[in-house]
């Protein structure tokens, strides 16, 4: 027997998101934009890696070399923040992304590599407090 309910309810869902795409997708941007001029502003060695327009709104993968991208994971953690480290395809792993050695970063910059990302759920505010709080993690460290 089919599941109708959980059909409909999955056409409902995609009707609303395709309806709010653009205006999701600004959200997301704002974001990014958001969490990255903190972040740039503060944070002098910082490298945002990727191409800054081709690329998911929401989503933000920096580098802080010399730093132990590891440790901040844990350190975010702590403080309720759930980013990522490396690249998507390799989330489960703390080892060096084969993504990051392919676009050329050097070791000791995607060692010091975290990738966050914003959701639906998420507002500019969260973007400020997860910038700020790196930022105050990356100055006592």
């Amino acid at each position: 027997m089919e599941n109708v309910a959980g059909i409909v309810g999955m056409a409902v869902t995609l009707q609303y998101h395709i309806n709010n795409m653009r205006e999701s997708e600004k959200q997301l941007k704002e974001m990014a934009k958001t969490f990255k001029a903190i972040v740039s502003d503060n944070i002098p060695q910082v490298v945002f890696n990727g191409d800054c327009r081709k690329r998911l709104p929401g989503h933000v993968s920096v580098s802080f070399p010399n730093r132990d991208g590891e440790a901040l994971l844990h350190l975010l953690d702590l403080k309720e923040i759930c980013v990522s480290m490396g690249a998507a395809c390799n989330s489960r792993s703390t080892e060096v992304s084969h993504v990051l050695r392919t676009i050329g970063l050097p070791v000791d910059v995607a060692k010091g590599t975290l990738r966050v990302t914003f959701g639906h759920g998420n507002t500019v505010h969260d973007a400020e407090t997860v910038a700020n709080t790196l930022v105050a993690l990356l100055m006592k460290i």
